[in-house]
């Protein structure tokens, strides 16, 4: 979903679940679930990466 607006419908509850399931398992939700999935692995191994701490900063004093 990309940038893309999504539609607001008012179907009932049943409906609405059904047209989700057919949109997860059809091609084009497949992939933008496995988008979905590789962007949040990115932004964890960056989240993991800047909270990594350099071991000779733990060697420098707290007051200069």
């Amino acid at each position: 979903m990309d940038g893309q607006k999504t539609k607001t419908t008012l179907e009932p509850a049943p409906q609405r679940t059904e047209s989700v399931q057919r949109w997860v398992a059809s091609p084009e939700g497949l992939d933008a679930i496995a988008a979905s999935l590789q962007r949040a692995h990115a932004l964890a191994a960056q989240f993991r990466e800047a909270e990594r701490v350099d071991p000779e900063s733990l060697h420098t004093p707290l007051t200069r």
